[in-house]
């Protein structure tokens, strides 16, 4: 029963933060959200902290895939933070949200093959039939 808590809390924790960007974007304390998205990238870099438990020096085609990954995580983020400029934190954050499964699933199949059993089917058919009444 663990899990259950665990999953509030993270859900908690995901809604604070939402919260915390439409505040910073909105009246225009942060007026860029290309600016936002940068700032949050560059940061991201703080991992290098973790070197010491365990670095090696990827591939060259893995470091590629890896900035690559990165490149597209900050655009991501961009398109997220202009969404939550521009719209309703209640609206954007569930679509967000209910678009995860969505987007999951058919690269999981492009790329990895990956075939859902019915029960997984509905599951997803839930997810967006939720995202879709709840904006």
């Amino acid at each position: 029963m663990l899990f259950i808590w665990i999953a509030i809390g993270a859900y908690l924790l995901f809604a604070v933060n939402a919260v915390i960007d439409k505040f910073l974007l909105h009246k225009n304390r942060i007026s860029q959200p290309e600016a936002y998205a940068f700032a949050i990238g560059v940061m991201s870099v703080v991992v290098v902290v973790f070197a010491p438990f365990g670095f090696f020096w990827p591939t060259t085609g893995k470091l590629f895939l890896a900035l690559f990954a990165g490149a597209l995580g900050t655009m991501a983020l961009y398109c997220y933070f202009s969404a939550l400029k521009v719209g309703e934190t209640s609206r954007v954050v569930p679509i967000q949200g209910g678009s995860v499964p969505l987007f999951t699933f058919f690269l999981a199949y492009l790329i990895a093959g990956e075939k859902l059993t019915a029960a997984g089917v509905a599951a997803i058919v839930l997810l967006v039939t939720g995202t879709v009444r709840l904006a």
